[in-house]
């Protein structure tokens, strides 16, 4: 799992790229990755996670945290190109009624000066960090948990948030 930081015109606007699997040993590195972006003065984040095919549950959690955060600072949170597994896995977490999840990224503002536009069923090219971008991860890759499911709770014990 890789996570690549941009800034992007407007006020406080940041795009981080995932590329791999958030798997529970890196799911720590990504959330401290993200709330790290926060507290540096982020007010609204999109990820992009075209190149990430699943989140364990663990990862799922770290997202959570990071929208409490950005809530907590008044920010708004954006999911973009979630692979149709990730996808359903936030949908059964109800992770997609709190967070705003876009099919593409023609609603990130400069996304086109950053990269080609989403093709969500294609993989996109993986190239070096442009020079005002962060790169963190720890490279590692591998098939992790399936994506995040809830055992044992029903839908009237979740809290909301």
């Amino acid at each position: 799992m890789k996570v690549t930081t941009t800034e992007l015109p407007g006020r406080h606007v940041v795009l981080a790229t995932v590329r791999g699997e958030v798997e529970d040993g890196t799911a720590r590195e990504f959330g401290s990755r993200l709330i790290e972006v926060i507290t540096e003065g982020c007010r609204t984040l999109y990820i992009d996670l075209r190149d990430t095919p699943a989140m364990s549950e663990l990862a799922l959690r770290e997202l959570l945290r990071v929208t409490r955060k950005m809530r907590e600072n008044h920010g708004t949170l954006h999911l973009v190109a979630p692979q149709p597994g990730l996808r359903g896995a936030l949908r059964t977490t109800t992770l997609d009624r709190v967070i705003s999840i876009h099919d593409t990224d023609a609603d990130v503002p400069g996304a086109d000066s950053v990269k080609a536009p989403v093709q969500p069923t294609a993989a996109a090219p993986v190239s070096a960090p442009a020079p005002a971008q962060r790169t963190t991860g720890s490279g590692r890759s591998g098939s992790g948990a399936a994506p995040g499911t809830r055992r044992g709770t029903s839908r009237g014990a979740r809290k909301p948030l």
